[in-house]
C-alpha cells in the first residue's frame, strides 16, 4: 500500500463508521463533520531537537516537534512539502425508550509508515457514551447535558442541524453520541 494510501486509511475508515448518521431520513439526531487541509513547506529540521520549521502558503511559520513515534525523520529535508489533513466528526442520537446506554469507550489507532519510508501517518480517535440532556439555550446556542460519571458539562452547538435537534429533546432524554477525530500527516 502506499504511502499515501496509509497515511489517509484512517479517512476512509471514519467515514464508512460514520456513513449511517449522514441520511437525512434520521429524524431522531443530527450528524456534524468538518475536514481541514493544508500543506506546508519544510524549512529546517534539527534531528537533535527533533523540531520542524514549516512554512504555509499564506506566509505563517510553524515550529512542530516531532514526538519519537515518528521514526522516519531522518528522511525529512529542507524543501520537502508536507501535507496535513484532518477530519472530525459529531454524531448525536436520541436513545430509544428502554434501551440500555452505551458505555463510553474510546478507540485510538495509529498507522505509520515503514522503517526507512518517508513519514506518512494517521491516528484515529473514537469516543462513544450515552449523556443525559439537562438543557438547551437556543439564545446562546449552550446545551448542558451530564456524562455517565455524573459530571455536567456546557457546550456552544454551532451547527445549525446539530441547534435544531437539541431544540427537540427534553430534560432527562438520553442522547448517544460518537465523536470521531482523524489526523493524517504526509512528507512529500
Amino acid at each position: 500500500m502506499s504511502r499515501l494510501a496509509n497515511a489517509l486509511l484512517a479517512t476512509a475508515l471514519a467515514a464508512a463508521l460514520v456513513g449511517p448518521w449522514t441520511t437525512p431520513a434520521e429524524a431522531q439526531g443530527a450528524f456534524v463533520e468538518q475536514v481541514a487541509t493544508a500543506s506546508a513547506l519544510v524549512h529546517e529540521v534539527d534531528l537533535d531537537t527533533r523540531q520542524v520549521l514549516l512554512e504555509f502558503g499564506d506566509g505563517e511559520f510553524l515550529t512542530v516537534v516531532a514526538p519519537e513515534e515518528v521514526r522516519n525523520l531522518p528522511e525529512v529535508e529542507v524543501g520537502d512539502t508536507v501535507s496535513l489533513a484532518f477530519y472530525g466528526g459529531i454524531a448525536a442520537s436520541l436513545m430509544p425508550p428502554g434501551e440500555t446506554p452505551v458505555p463510553t469507550d474510546t478507540t485510538e489507532a495509529l498507522i505509520r509508515a515503514e522503517e526507512g519510508e518517508r513519514p506518512a501517518g494517521a491516528s484515529l480517535r473514537e469516543l462513544t457514551s450515552t449523556v443525559t440532556f439537562d438543557a438547551y439555550d437556543p439564545e446562546t446556542n449552550i446545551v448542558t447535558f451530564t456524562g455517565q460519571s455524573g459530571v455536567q458539562r456546557e457546550v456552544v452547538v454551532e451547527s445549525a442541524d446539530m441547534q435544531d435537534f437539541v431544540a427537540t429533546l427534553e430534560a432527562g432524554d438520553q442522547v448517544d453520541v460518537t465523536i470521531i477525530e482523524i489526523i493524517a500527516l504526509l512528507v512529500e
